[in-house]
């Protein structure tokens, strides 16, 4: 342990850049895949409850299994690797990244950037109070 050997620094490189690696690229696809995901998701962009459902059922289906888990499902699939790896990565980070990017979607809609440029009521204008401008607010 202490002081390190460091005769083994050879034999670690390659296997700590796989690594880095199968991180990187697990995580470049779940972005792509959240995309599509996320507009599913986000209640604002789907054309129906049904498809809101399934766009939430792929959000909790792959947050709630972990990553340990999707690994053994794809080591079954593809056998030990880096493609089973990343696939495992991607699973399970397509989740957490396509609630992050639905959330925003959700949020930023036309017709919020056109009630917040509306003017205020009048009754608003006219009384000034605190708890009036709270309600008034997009």
């Amino acid at each position: 342990m202490w002081p390190p050997q460091w005769s083994y620094l050879p034999l670690i490189v390659r296997p700590l850049i796989d690594t880095l690696h199968i991180a990187t690229l697990g995580t470049m696809i779940a972005v792509v895949l959240a995309i599509p995901v996320a507009f599913l998701a986000a209640r604002n962009t789907t054309a129906n409850q049904f498809t809101w459902l399934i766009g939430r059922a792929i959000l909790v289906g792959s947050r709630s299994i972990n990553t340990v888990i999707w690994g053994l499902l794809f080591v079954a699939i593809f056998s030990p690797g880096a493609v089973a790896g990343i696939c495992a990565v991607a699973a399970r980070s397509v989740g957490f990244i396509a609630k992050l990017i639905a959330e925003a979607i959700r949020k930023s809609t036309p017709a919020r950037s056109r009630r917040c440029r509306r003017p205020a009521p009048a009754r608003c204008r006219r009384i000034g109070s605190r708890s009036c401008r709270k309600s008034c607010r997009c």
